[in-house]
């Protein structure tokens, strides 16, 4: 279905809130992504731990996937706003 390895976040909620603990899926099953590690992490269920490069396989509803990020967006976030060239707006000097 898609290209791996991809980028994405493992999404828990806990009684503290929800963590995003960012992943690398580099394979699936029916209902499951295979997981590696980035750094050390947590689990769902208690005291369940990853160290960094180990695999796991999590329901793929745990996974946020990157969302590719518009030209334009990029290029005003990492550029700066007064760089992008449809933007006309006078030079604080």
């Amino acid at each position: 279905m898609s290209e791996f390895p991809f980028r994405g976040f493992l999404c828990l909620d806990g009684w503290a809130g929800r963590t995003e603990t960012p992943v690398l899926v580099v394979g699936e099953t029916l209902k499951r992504y295979l997981i590696e590690a980035i750094d050390r992490m947590r689990l769902d269920g208690r005291m369940q731990w990853l160290g960094a490069g180990e695999r796991a396989l999590v329901l793929k509803t745990l996974i946020r996937r990157n969302p590719p990020m518009p030209a334009a967006r990029e290029q005003i976030l990492f550029k700066g706003w007064r760089k992008a060239p449809w933007i006309n707006m006078p030079d604080e000097s």
